[in-house]
């Protein structure tokens, strides 16, 4: 993460098979300095980087959605 500070975060992606679905569950966690916990107090995180989580969900589901390709073997 870059804005609205440099964070170094860990990423976590649960998948879980649903029928002929799978859930997708993104997490992100990390250390948060003291101005990131002041500005958490007047900022919305949650609608500041939800749309870029939306995009990245969707990004993924495309993929995930895309015919099987095969490679050729060298």
């Amino acid at each position: 993460m870059k804005r609205p500070m440099q964070a170094q975060n860990t990423v976590e992606f649960t998948l879980a098979g649903k029928g002929g679905t799978t859930d997708v569950t993104w997490a992100m966690a990390g250390r948060v300095p003291f101005m990131g916990k002041l500005m958490g107090l007047f900022m919305n995180c949650d609608k500041m980087v939800g749309s870029q989580f939306d995009e990245g969900l969707a990004k993924l589901k495309a993929l995930a959605e895309q015919p099987e390709r095969r490679v050729a073997a060298a």
